[in-house]
């Protein structure tokens, strides 16, 4: 994983995703670990199912949680 491509990833969700948070989810998933396989669809579930019971915007707190668990690594969340 480099660095460029995670801003793709996420810049391909933010274009393209229309809707709001929860209708962006597929996309990303898409990217994360259908295409790029950064992760398993388990992992990005718990990921994803805990940004969205933080507080704010929708579409910000699943991609601010996915990338510090690629760039870091999911110990935060155990």
């Amino acid at each position: 994983m480099n660095q460029w491509h995670l801003f793709l990833a996420f810049f391909r969700v933010g274009m393209l995703g229309y809707g709001g948070g929860p209708s962006s989810i597929p996309l990303v998933r898409a990217e994360v670990v259908a295409k790029y396989r950064w992760m398993a669809d388990e992992e990005f579930a718990e990921i994803a199912a805990s940004a969205f019971l933080m507080f704010g915007k929708w579409r910000i707190h699943p991609a601010y949680v996915i990338v510090l668990a690629l760039v870091y690594g999911a110990f935060f969340l155990s």
